[in-house]
């Protein structure tokens, strides 16, 4: 066989694919995979009580927007490292924004507390358990993610590993809140953070064997 003619044998059953083919295929998977983690938080640590209050949801409403903030940076970068000509640009100084907003509160909380019993409350109760717990829902999300990314064809195969550890952490992040009655921002900026750099690490770890095609 000639090379034009293996190359239009090779071209013959082309089909056009969608510009938003990737994104629907990663965001496909981590619903799937943010579903298995949603069930597994119900079936153990289930839904915090009273979270429709005022008390509540102030606290919620600032976990839910730092990990969903961090969730859109992942997930941004993860489209482009997908590709292989893909390069993100800004996602550090995108983070460090979201983390530099997040500390500006703990600091106006931090200003209220007047002894040493409230400093303590600052780092809540749940902090031994708090980032294992969320690298541990992030398991399912960076699976099925991972998946995905794998059906692309990524070449920084360690970066889109820590992007989608990233993206997978932050997203079991905002399921863990739902649970989570811990009310500090310095809590959050701590241990959640700890948590979603557990599975930011994880990915990159896996990336150049997992992310390979």
């Amino acid at each position: 066989m000639t090379n034009p003619s293996l190359i239009a044998s090779l071209c013959a059953d082309l089909t056009p694919v969608s510009r938003t083919h990737v994104e629907r295929q990663i965001a496909v998977a981590g619903l799937i995979g943010g579903g298995v983690s949603f069930a597994a938080l119900l079936s153990t640590l289930g839904i915090q009580s009273g979270l429709s209050s005022i008390a509540q949801m102030t606290p919620f409403g600032i976990k839910l927007g730092f990990a969903v903030s961090l969730a859109a940076v992942g997930f941004a970068a993860l489209l482009k490292l997908a590709r292989p000509d893909g390069i993100p640009k800004n996602i550090p100084q995108k983070a460090a924004a979201i983390f530099v907003l997040l500390a500006s509160i703990a600091l106006v909380q931090g200003g209220h507390v007047n002894n040493a019993d409230d400093a303590k409350l600052l780092l809540g109760a749940s902090w031994q358990s708090c980032s294992l717990r969320i690298a541990a829902l992030s398991m399912p999300i960076t699976a099925m993610i991972g998946w995905a990314v794998r059906r692309q064809a990524p070449v920084h195969l360690r970066s889109a590993g820590a992007a989608v550890g990233m993206t997978s952490g932050a997203t079991a992040a905002a399921l863990y809140a739902l649970s989570c009655t811990e009310s500090s921002s310095l809590f959050v900026l701590i241990w959640y953070s700890a948590g979603i750099a557990l599975s930011t690490a994880f990915g990159a770890l896996l990336g150049p064997r997992f992310l390979r095609w």
